[in-house]
């Protein structure tokens, strides 16, 4: 899961440089982080604050994913 986590997070701002109508590369990193930073930022925070209220509940399966996870 962390994986998938790391090359979604990747993905969209890979795609947000690719589409930059931008000529410049640090033009274009600027451009991505513009507008698909917070939007990922908030995706991570929202995945983070879900997880975290795993952390206190006792059942083998969850600990186990909460511990994969973080």
């Amino acid at each position: 899961m962390s994986v998938g986590f790391s090359v979604d997070y990747s993905a969209h701002i890979a795609y947000g440089y690719v589409i930059s109508k931008e000529a410049d590369p640090r033009d274009r990193v600027r451009d991505a982080l513009g507008d698909l930073g917070w939007p990922v930022v908030q995706g991570a925070t929202s995945t983070i604050l879900a997880v975290a209220v795993l952390a206190d509940v006792p059942a083998y399966m969850i600990v186990t994913f909460f511990k994969t996870v973080v």
